[in-house]
């Protein structure tokens, strides 16, 4: 890594920016994707079982389980490339001061805070475009 900065002459705050920026957007990303499952209006009601009653938990497949990790996996991605882009795009381009990189950073988080949104538009006009093609 210290080749790349003495090549490119890159301030710690660039190398900052790097590293941080895919970390925050990747969070929020990953924060949003779990917070659009939840209804925030309405919270689940609180229910007691009777002492003879069973708790009966639904099992989690391995299929399940794996799905459950490529979402993961994939949320973090998305914001990450939203993050390294932003950070790309602000290289050496910002003032040494921490209100910049602070800015940059909130950037970030809306970024990737968005990037679950953007993604549920993009998959909705993609299935409705082969929708459109099959019908040819």
């Amino acid at each position: 890594m210290s080749g790349l900065v003495e090549t490119f002459n890159m301030t710690c705050q660039d190398v900052a920016l790097l590293w941080t920026c895919p970390v925050i957007a990747g969070a929020a990303s990953l924060v949003r994707g779990w917070t659009s499952e939840l209804d925030l209006v309405k919270p689940p009601v609180y229910e007691t079982l009777s002492p003879d009653e069973e708790d009966r938990k639904p099992k989690q497949t391995s299929e399940n389980k794996r799905q459950r990790s490529y979402w993961v996996v994939g949320m973090l991605l998305a914001g990450a490339g939203i993050g390294l882009g932003l950070a790309l795009l602000f290289l050496g381009a910002i003032q040494p001061t921490s209100s910049a990189v602070g800015r940059v950073w909130l950037l970030a988080l809306v970024l990737g805070y968005s990037t679950p949104i953007v993604l549920k538009q993009i998959d909705g006009k993609v299935e409705k475009a082969i929708a459109e093609v099959d019908k040819i």
